[in-house]
């Protein structure tokens, strides 16, 4: 079995076994459809799981800036895993087959890669809440669901923080990013998210934890921390499943992932 080594005490891991039993999702490898076992990490078969290239990654987000041109609204932005075709599976198979159980795996992964950092576990350690990025309601409309705010969901769980999956508001459909530059993302994302007024005050002067499933050019985050900057908000640290992004640092591959059979 592969995981990292996270230290968690035996309820913590007596409550996920009942919550596997209750809401089974580890007899097929969330990668392949591989049937697998209970013993399986994250339910992820063994070939699958030592073909991501995993990672205690860190965007150097004062190089990004430089490179850019403009000043990040984060302070922090972190990752599990560079993006690739097993990580793009996992992602895939929320976003768009609406496999919505992925989320909680999705969700213990990023908690085991916050508390297996020391400089994560410190800086994340006091923030306020967890908070999604949002998708236009048009958007979430057709897909039944906002696969962030399932992630962020079971990771607040994981973390005992309070969950607000309706502080943040995208007020504009903006069009696709994968066709254009950086440059042009981060024009296209400018004043597309708002804080809801009737979160604003719970916002002011806290430490804010903002969920995404990947970190490729950096300006959705940007934007949504501009957002909650802009409402007082004191620090915002993003976290996401995956990215490959050119400052990312910090992937490692198997080597530092415990194997235990």
């Amino acid at each position: 079995m592969y995981y990292f080594e996270t230290g968690e005490s035996i309820i913590t891991r007596m409550a996920e076994t009942v919550t596997q039993w209750l809401f089974p999702m580890a007899t097929y490898c969330l990668c392949c459809g591989k049937y697998i076992n209970g013993s399986r990490s994250y339910c992820i078969c063994d070939h699958c799981i030592q073909r991501i290239t995993w990672g205690n990654v860190e965007i150097n987000l004062d190089e990004e800036a430089k490179h850019l041109g403009r000043p990040s609204a984060m302070d922090s932005a972190r990752a599990c895993m560079k993006y690739g075709l097993y990580e793009r599976r996992l992602i895939f198979d929320l976003k768009y087959d609406g496999l919505t159980y992925v989320s909680r795996a999705i969700a213990n992964i990023m908690h085991d890669r916050i508390i297996t950092d020391m400089h994560a576990a410190e800086q994340l350690s006091s923030a306020d809440f967890i908070i999604p990025v949002p998708v236009h309601k048009e958007k979430e409309k057709q897909r039944g669901f906002n696969q962030a705010e399932k992630m962020s969901h079971h990771l607040a769980r994981r973390l005992h923080r309070r969950h607000l999956p309706d502080a943040l508001v995208r007020q504009k459909q903006t069009a696709a990013q994968r066709s254009i530059t950086g440059q042009e993302r981060y024009a296209n994302m400018e004043g597309a998210f708002l804080v809801n007024p009737k979160e604003a005050g719970r916002v002011a002067g806290k430490n804010i934890i903002l969920i995404d499933d990947v970190y490729t050019s950096g300006a959705t985050a940007h934007a949504c921390a501009s957002a909650l900057k802009g409402a007082g908000a004191k620090e915002v640290h993003f976290m996401g499943l995956a990215t490959g992004n050119d400052f990312a640092d910090g992937f490692f591959g198997l080597e530092k992932v415990r194997i235990n059979s």
